[in-house]
């Protein structure tokens, strides 16, 4: 009869272990010092699984001051062309105001990496 010697599961398997838990918002459980060191890898790969699920069902953070400057800026282009936005162009004032606040957005994250960039090569 073979016996086999099973590996412990490492102290940091067992930290990461707990550190999922709590960026989960799980309830701090006590973990089995004895775990076994595939059992601790395949705890860490549901648990890592499941932060990838979660922050994939996570709501957009909406920026309310930008959403409201494209607004401002989209009604203000409709009402001087002197646009219905509450009937005939309500669909077309909608998805512009989308594609304003995404421009918006994606002009305010090149600043913000071009700021990351210049401050990392000391300018």
């Amino acid at each position: 009869m073979e016996i086999k010697t099973q590996k412990r599961a490492t102290p940091k398997q067992l930290a990461y272990i707990q550190h999922l838990r709590n960026k989960q918002g799980k309830e701090s459980l006590e973990i089995d010092e004895d775990m076994e060191f595939e059992e601790a890898s395949n705890l860490i790969k549901e648990l890592m699984e499941s932060d990838q699920k979660n922050e994939r069902n996570k709501p957009v953070k909406i920026n309310e001051p930008r959403l409201g400057m494209a607004m401002k800026e989209c009604y203000r282009y409709f009402r001087h062309y002197q646009k219905d936005i509450h009937n005939e162009y309500r669909e077309f004032f909608k998805k512009d105001v989308i594609k304003t606040y995404q421009l918006f957005t994606e002009i305010a994250q090149e600043l913000e990496q071009n700021s990351i960039t210049s401050e990392m090569s000391g300018g």
